[in-house]
């Protein structure tokens, strides 16, 4: 099916009057050298060399394939709704078609376009079947036809006659080759439409879908800054890191050989698990491909049960149910970053770059003794792996502290965790010379990388669920609309899957534990689900907990040049700490939420300890970001100022435990210790100025290094010491 639509080159429209839609073209989109050719002001910096070769419709004439180019097209459909892409194009000769658009793009880009026109061909095609006098007449499938589908896009009247219809549309050509041609709806459309060979060259489609991937996965914003990015994508240094023709594991690394407990036993053999018939076929597809690189066939007297576990798409995942094993792995310790931790490393960056290994576990080599151990069997055989599988207990920490060893060169501006890796900048230029410099190290320690789900040059990214973006993360929509679609529990495992759930989400609620602290009842075994027998209102209480996650906020990365606050209340059922950074504007921004729900020890005591408790938990829970900086804890409570006075034993260890930190408490207002409040990253505390005593405040704030920032308006003031200084006091 043929359609008009535009090339837009810097918001220049450039016309294409002939672009078929071919959903027999499999594998790649093309576009006529003559079109390029006509257009080459505007097209050449955007085509790159290539080499590979397609065959044509015919099964014989083979066509090389040497440039490449990749443009963002235009249609407008019936409905005046425009359709756009960014799509790679193979330039190839083609006389009477300007571009033809693969099934691919079809499916992933034009899928609401191509609905359209097969629409609109159905409704012309009855509409026109009054024309069509005799089923014998020779020309009644193939130039009627293609007079309509033309037709229809070039709003000609359709005709009946031979004659007529080809000198009314000018389109169509007219040279003597013509009659030779095999019309477009005449035969299937994939014998006309150029093809990859059909040899078996698995590296042509890889290189095919990854070509492909390149359109979706980079930012059109980043190309249009910098063009040398897509010739680096292609270049063979990228191609060598996305697209490896051998699988060797990481270079550099000693073989893995693990260490195992002395009493383990000389020969250990499971039963061998019987694949379900549904899924065997699958099964052996996919043990066939592993041992291609993972597996190759042993004797060896250790052995463990193969587990095959279906994954979406209806493929299977191969790992060895290792749970004999693990017993007898000396166990290991090792590093494993904090994500929220590992996230404030972003607070300056404007975009990133998302890369994720291909098959991670699969990259660090076995040694011969550690392989033999961890053999599996199964109906195919016996087989050991030459590289790392999935289920032994150590992995992930192996798999952390290798990537961290790998990149430690770069983590200055990357952040590596276990198999994905994040790469900060601040603009284009830094992307583009960041991205160069891991994919070249990529390249050196051959760590292979899958485009499929990384993203380039972005201003935003999801990164382990946490949506990342102007120096601020939240867990992404998605997240929160799947645990707010979860009904009301009605049994112990419903009620501690949504509460495991929501724990996720502690971080970006204020007041997190306070909320679902009711629901912690209905987790405990005694607890009965008969809602005539509650005492309390549960239903209400989880309608709210689900609330509290769809309003959850966004947290802002922290920076230590700003001034820090640590606000703290306690009740009777849980304590919760807001952490506060005052910009050099005077604007307020929430850095952390934190909270718990007290035990039932800790319900028992009064308000004075339970308050000093709130402090202590707080601290302790943002300990990683307050030691070593000075920072302020406000409290609505005048008990603590007894705290130092206190005999209590455990208030002393609080005390001796805060000794540790340069820090100043003082007592605010409870009106203002709101922390809902804090929902806003621009709230200012110029409500509470008339309290301050100013010719105190500025002297104190210099002598602690506290930043003072005068507002334009000499009636507002947003210090952070605007609050009841007759009230502070120093701990030292």
């Amino acid at each position: 099916m043929h359609k008009t639509g535009y090339v837009i080159i810097d918001n220049i429209p450039i016309i294409c009057h002939e672009a078929l839609f071919d959903s027999g073209a499999q594998s790649d989109n093309y576009i006529s050298q003559c079109y390029v050719d006509s257009n080459s002001h505007y097209f050449t910096p955007f085509i790159l060399e290539h080499n590979t070769s397609v065959r044509l419709g015919d099964s014989h004439t083979v066509v090389n394939i040497t440039h490449i180019i990749t443009l963002p097209i235009s249609f407008l459909d019936n409905n005046t709704i425009t359709h756009k892409a960014t799509l790679n194009f193979s330039i190839m000769p083609m006389k009477h078609i300007q571009m033809i658009i693969g099934i691919n793009s079809i499916l992933f880009d034009f899928y609401d376009l191509f609905l359209d026109m097969l629409k609109t061909a159905r409704n012309l095609l009855k509409h026109t079947s009054k024309y069509i006098t005799s089923p014998n007449t020779p020309y009644v499938h193939t130039p009627p036809d293609l007079a309509y589908v033309h037709s229809m896009y070039l709003h000609i009247t359709p005709l009946t006659t031979h004659d007529t219809l080809y000198n009314t549309i000018p389109d169509i050509p007219t040279s003597p080759d013509y009659e030779q041609c095999v019309h477009t709806w005449s035969v299937p459309l994939d014998e006309i439409a150029p093809e990859e060979l059909d040899t078996p060259d698995t590296s042509t489609e890889v290189l095919t879908t990854y070509y492909n991937l390149l359109t979706t996965n980079v930012n059109p914003e980043f190309i249009r800054a910098k063009s040398e990015v897509l010739t680096f994508l292609r270049s063979n240094i990228a191609l060598a890191v996305f697209c490896p023709e051998k699988w060797q594991g990481i270079n550099g690394l000693e073989p893995l050989e693990l260490e195992f407990l002395p009493n383990m036993p000389l020969r250990m053999r499971t039963p061998v698990r019987t694949i379900r018939p549904a899924i065997l076929q699958t099964a052996k597809k996919e043990f066939d491909r592993l041992c291609k690189y993972m597996y190759v066939h042993d004797n060896s007297p250790i052995t463990s049960p193969l587990v095959i576990a279906p994954k979406a798409n209806g493929e299977v995942r191969f790992c060895g149910d290792y749970q004999g094993i693990n017993k007898f792995i000396v166990f290991q310790q090792h590093y494993v970053p904090i994500v929220l931790h590992e996230l404030q490393k972003a607070r300056r960056a404007n975009f990133f770059i998302d890369l994720d290994m291909k098959n991670a576990f699969h990259q660090i080599t076995l040694a011969l003794d550690t392989s033999r151990k961890l053999s599996i069997l199964s109906e195919f055989g016996n087989v050991r792996p030459l590289y790392m599988p999935e289920g032994i207990s150590p992995a992930s920490g192996i798999l952390n502290s290798v990537m961290s060893s790998v990149f430690h060169s770069r983590l200055d501006k990357a952040i590596v965790i276990h198999d994905n890796f994040l790469v900060l900048a601040t603009d284009f230029d830094e992307c583009y010379d960041e991205l160069v410099a891991f994919i070249t190290l990529c390249y050196e320690r051959n760590v292979i990388l899958g485009m499929k789900k990384s993203k380039i040059g972005y201003p935003e990214v999801v990164f382990f669920g946490y949506q990342v973006k102007d120096s601020t993360y939240q867990l992404t929509q998605e997240r929160k609309l799947a645990v707010t679609g979860i009904v009301m529990p009605t049994n112990l495992k419903q009620i501690q899957s949504f509460l495991g759930a929501t724990i996720f989400f502690k971080h970006n609620i204020p007041n997190y534990a306070n909320i679902v602290a009711p629901l912690n009842d209905m987790s405990k075994k005694d607890f009965s689900f008969d809602q005539k027998t509650w005492t309390r209102p549960y239903e209400q209480v989880f309608t709210k907990a689900k609330e509290a996650i769809l309003e959850s906020i966004a947290i802002t990365m922290v920076d230590l040049e700003n001034t820090i606050i640590l606000r703290t209340d306690a009740s009777s059922e849980a304590w919760g700490g807001v952490l506060i950074q005052v910009t050099e504007t005077g604007a307020y921004e929430c850095i952390g939420l934190a909270s718990g729900k007290w035990s039932n020890t800790a319900k028992k005591w009064d308000i004075g300890k339970q308050e000093a408790g709130a402090i202590y938990m707080s601290v302790r829970s943002f300990e990683w970001i307050l030691r070593g900086k000075f920072f302020i804890i406000e409290t609505d409570s005048k008990n603590i100022l007894f705290l130092e006075q206190s005999l209590s034993p455990i208030i002393c260890r609080w005390r001796i435990f805060l000794q540790g930190f340069h820090t100043c408490r003082r007592f605010i207002l409870g009106k203002y210790n709101i922390i809902a409040d804090w929902l806003s990253r621009q709230y200012c505390l110029y409500l509470i100025d008339h309290y301050v005593d100013h010719a105190v405040r500025t002297p104190l704030c210099t002598m602690y290094g506290v930043r003072t920032p005068v507002s334009t308006d000499d009636t507002i003031h947003t210090s952070i010491c605007n609050a009841s200084l007759d009230f502070l006091w120093f701990m030292f």
